[in-house]
C-alpha cells in the first residue's frame, strides 16, 4: 500500500513538474515573440536612420566650406554618430550598388544592455533627432 502511494505521489510531482514547465516554455515563448517584434521594430527605425544618416553626408558635401552653422551641424552629427549604437540580434548592412560610392562616417556602437522596449525608444529617438538635423540642413 505504501508503495502504491508513493508511485502516485511521484506521479503527480512529474505531472506537476511538466506542466510546469510546458507552461514556462509557453510563456516564455509568447514574451519572446513580443521581444523579438519590438526588436524588430527598433531595426526598422536604425535602419532608417541610416538611410537620412547617409543623405546628410551627401548634404554636407554639397554645402561650401563657408556655410552659415556647417561646423556647428558637423559637431551636432558627430555627437549623433556617437550615440548610435546597434539593435542586438541584427548585423550591420548597408544597400548601395557596388559601383557607387559608400559614405561611412557613421559607425555602429554595440547594442547597450537594454530592455527590448528601452531599444525601441532608443533607435525611435535617434531616428528623430537625425531628422531634425536633416530638416535643418535642408533649410539652409
Amino acid at each position: 500500500m505504501l508503495v502504491k502511494f508513493a508511485k502516485k505521489t511521484e506521479m503527480k510531482k512529474i505531472n506537476i513538474t511538466s506542466a510546469f514547465i510546458i507552461s514556462s516554455i509557453l510563456i516564455w515563448g509568447c514574451g519572446g515573440n513580443q521581444q523579438d517584434s519590438k526588436l524588430e521594430e527598433a531595426y526598422e527605425y536604425h535602419k532608417t536612420s541610416i538611410e537620412i544618416r547617409e543623405r546628410i553626408g551627401e548634404k554636407f558635401k554639397t554645402l561650401e566650406p563657408d556655410s552659415p552653422d556647417l561646423e556647428l551641424w558637423k559637431e551636432r552629427l558627430q555627437e549623433w554618430d556617437n550615440n548610435f549604437v546597434e539593435v542586438p540580434g541584427f548585423g550591420h548592412e548597408h544597400h548601395h550598388d557596388e559601383n557607387e560610392h559608400h559614405d561611412h562616417h557613421h559607425h555602429h556602437n554595440p547594442a547597450p544592455n537594454l530592455s527590448s522596449s528601452e531599444h525601441l525608444n532608443l533607435q525611435k529617438g535617434l531616428l528623430e533627432e537625425v531628422k531634425e538635423i536633416e530638416k535643418a540642413l535642408t533649410m539652409d
